[in-house]
């Protein structure tokens, strides 16, 4: 085996799951570790145009950054940026490297194939100013079976100097892996590097395939930190190049190094699993997978069946009937996981029985034991995983005053109904107050009450959380804060019955009238 060149951009690709911010503690070990390691570039992160929203550092990477960067690394390490093709053309790019151009050696970009065209001006901007240019193109398992229009395509970025072949949905078999570099080599005067996703395991076999083809760069992540399933991990190949006595790794730096990212990977939780499994073999985007994995908590089999649909082209095949409601001036209380219902349980049902004729409605099962025996009205929101929960909690049985609610149709993630809802399961005939989060408990809850046509909505279990809060509980903040908003300013009064961080809903005491 020949020795790959290393290009190591865990800051870059790892920033999917921490929106581009890291520690300073972390970043200086992570630099001096990697001056210290036989890794030939980093790709510290993005350099973007101004985009919507927050991204961190890594994302915008500004002067300082690239300085600190050039002082840990010196001349021995390369560093290369990212730029999103679909974000920018040559004038935007004029504006975002050539002020900056003595801190960077390579430019790359990542560019959807079917958009290549766009790439020349931009990589005559680079050449014109002597800064080294990189086409990374993207979704290459699309091609597996039609190389020759990536060829066509290749034409159009004769003047970059690596092309690199990136397996976005991570679906590429080493002997395709070899075939398509091979041919690619056949046709290029460019260097070749590779990137692959680790959804089917196979990100170490395809790089070795792919060195072997004729590939001169390899890129890798610590801990194989990456979107979805993550990529090639920078350890395992160091330690296989170490084994071959190819390059000489420096154990205790990578061993320290690999530890510091350990907290991270606990909390982000990035590898491969059944879905990105799923994904990978079918060539479909992880975006959405990412998300359904660590911030919707579907099942698993409810992820593969949505997958499959997308695959097929086909939507899900379940229509129910419609939830149809008449507007009534009885109380409505949606109904949360937050610890507040357990731990007010008493004085809850004391409220409830003074309310006569209220309607329940539980965007999440987990607290639903709290109300046994109610003759209350109760609608339970069965998105993603919550009919499983449903049978875990009740068991089996539940009361006969309950009511299953489901999205609209079609329903992207499929349709599980447990078998105690079966023939009592509706479906909204559509979410009208938002066009974001339309598939979340909480966005269903709300439409049921505005199709209630309630003036005032009251709320349990929805506690909101600490200020050292995960991003992942961060993200669901914003995400409800945001659903929140959006009723109040259709006029409806918002109002929690228990504590709440939560600024849209209006902290009351359940106590108030007991």
């Amino acid at each position: 085996m020949k020795l790959p060149k290393l290009l190591d951009c865990t800051l870059r690709d790892g920033g999917y799951y921490t929106n581009w911010d890291f520690s300073p503690a972390l970043v200086s070990l992570f630099f001096n570790s990697i001056s210290k390691l036989p890794i030939d570039a980093v790709e510290i992160g993005y350099r973007s145009v101004l985009l919507k929203g927050y991204y961190g550092k890594y994302f915008y990477c500004p002067q300082f950054v690239l300085e600190q960067a050039r002082e840990a690394f010196g001349v021995k390490t390369k560093i290369a940026i990212m730029i999103n093709e679909k974000n920018c053309n040559a004038d935007e790019l004029k504006k975002l490297i050539l002020p900056h151009a003595g801190l960077i050696d390579i430019v790359r970009f990542a560019v959807d194939p079917s958009r290549i065209d766009n790439m020349q001006p931009m990589l005559e901007v680079l050449a014109d100013n002597n800064l080294e240019s990189a086409v990374n193109l993207m979704y290459a398992s699309r091609y597996r079976d039609d190389v020759d229009s990536l060829l066509t395509a290749m034409e159009s970025v004769s003047a970059a100097n690596y092309l690199n072949l990136v397996d976005s949905y991570g679906g590429l078999y080493p002997h395709e892996v070899t075939n398509m570099v091979t041919r690619i080599k056949g046709e290029s005067s460019a260097t070749l590097g590779f990137h692959g996703h680790n959804n089917m395991e196979l990100a170490f076999a395809n790089a070795l395939a792919a060195v072997e083809a004729g590939c001169e760069w390899i890129d890798a992540t610590l801990t194989g930190m990456g979107r979805g399933a993550g990529n090639l991990k920078t350890e395992l190949m160091l330690t296989h190049l170490a084994s071959m006595n190819l390059a000489t790794v420096d154990m205790d730096v990578l061993s320290a190094l690999v530890d510091s990212f350990e907290d991270l990977r606990q909390e982000h939780q990035w590898a491969t699993s059944l879905p990105y499994m799923v994904s990978g073999a079918a060539s479909l985007p992880q975006k959405d997978v990412m998300d359904w994995v660590t911030k919707r908590y579907y099942s698993m089999n409810t992820i593969v069946r949505a997958l499959s649909n997308k695959k097929s082209n086909l939507e899900d095949n379940v229509q129910l009937p419609k939830f149809s409601t008449a507007a009534s001036d009885a109380p409505l209380l949606i109904v949360g996981g937050g610890p507040s219902v357990t731990e007010h349980a008493l004085g809850l049902r004391k409220w409830i029985e003074r309310k006569g004729q209220l309607t329940l409605i539980h965007s999440s099962a987990k607290n639903a034991r709290a109300f046994d025996g109610l003759q209350n009205k109760q609608i339970f929101c069965l998105v993603g995983n919550e009919g499983h929960r449903m049978e875990k909690v009740f068991e089996g049985h539940i009361d006969d005053t309950s009511l299953g609610l489901l999205p609209p149709y079609p329903r992207r993630m499929g349709t599980y109904i447990p078998r105690i809802m079966d023939g009592r399961s509706f479906e909204l005939p559509e979410i009208t107050f938002t066009e974001k989060y339309e598939d979340s408990h909480t966005a269903l809850a709300l439409q049921a009450a505005i199709d209630f046509g309630r003036r005032e909505i009251w709320f349990v279990g929805y506690d909101g959380y600490p200020a050292s809060m995960s991003l992942q509980e961060h993200d669901l903040y914003v995400e409800n804060e945001y659903m929140f908003r959006k009723v109040r300013e259709m006029g409806i009064e918002l109002k929690s019955l228990t504590l709440s961080s939560y600024d849209s809903l209006e902290s009351h005491s359940l106590y108030e009238e007991l």
